[in-house]
């Protein structure tokens, strides 16, 4: 990772701001912090500058910062004459900071790979090897296999509760339950996570509204809708008209129109 990404993390680490404070108190798009610390794109002197601002230090001090955990991963070396005084007077400045910082950086979780189109094409294996096993089976292995653990494989599973509508409810109600489990323990950049879910619990509370249970449908819909909302998808890979179209059902079947089949939508 180039020194802007380190800065960009180290800084927000000093700050204990999420992604969405910091974005705002630096005025840019949430994404773009999320895509800083990624690796995705390289902040500009600007941006660290604002980012530095908001916690109260100079770009200097930043610049000193980076230079000290620089020193601080290389290996520990006999000092020149001279160097001694040098380090001990920037680490007195920088002291407080530091220890903010390593707390910090303790506790943040280390960046996964964000979510990529070509992992559907990943999702397709996973898919096959879950497909013959028993319910209980799959839940297991997705449970304790960090592989099955996949954005993708979640779209996957939906997808064929939705095509499992047209064969027997039981059978959809078992795909959905299995891709709220993936869903669950999907990882990836933050805020990624509940919007996976948000997908998930949507396929759910279409299983029930399908079955006539518009009560539950319509508090599966409402948790759905909120998980989608507090999350985010930067590259816009999660259809959003699958949950407008399942919201739509549920308003005309609340109309008297009766439960709607929803099965065999295409998959984004």
């Amino acid at each position: 990772m180039r020194q802007e990404h380190v800065a960009a993390r180290l800084l927000r680490a000093l700050s204990g701001k999420t992604q969405e404070q910091m974005a705002e108190a630096i005025g840019a798009d949430r994404s773009l912090i999320a895509q800083f610390e990624l690796g995705l794109v390289a902040p500009s002197r600007d941006h660290l500058k604002r980012m530095a601002q908001a916690i109260g230090i100079t770009l200097a001090d930043m610049d000193d910062l980076l230079k000290m955990v620089e020193t601080f991963q290389q290996p520990r070396r006999r000092p020149g004459p001279g160097t001694e005084e040098l380090l001990e007077e920037l680490m007195e400045k920088l002291r407080a900071p530091l220890d903010a910082a390593r707390r910090r950086l303790l506790a943040l979780p280390r960046p996964d790979r964000p979510p990529r189109t070509e992992d559907r094409q990943e999702a397709e294996d996973l898919w096959c090897r879950l497909r013959d096993l028993p319910e209980k089976t799959r839940l297991t292995v997705v449970r304790v296999a960090g592989e099955f653990q996949s954005w993708a494989l979640c779209e996957r599973v939906c997808e064929e509760a939705l095509q499992a509508m047209s064969r027997s409810r039981e059978e959809a109600a078992g795909l959905a339950r299995l891709a709220r489990e993936i869903a669950d323990r999907v990882r990836g950049p933050e805020g990624w996570r509940p919007r996976v879910q948000g997908y998930a619990a949507a396929h759910e509370a279409n299983v029930l509204l399908a079955a006539g249970q518009l009560e539950a449908a319509e508090t599966g819909l409402r948790e759905a809708r909120m998980l989608w909302s507090s999350g985010f998808d930067p590259s816009g890979l999660l259809d959003p008209g699958r949950l407008l179209r399942f919201e739509a059902a549920l308003g005309w079947s609340q109309g008297g129109e009766g439960a709607q089949d929803t099965a065999g939508a295409p998959r984004p």
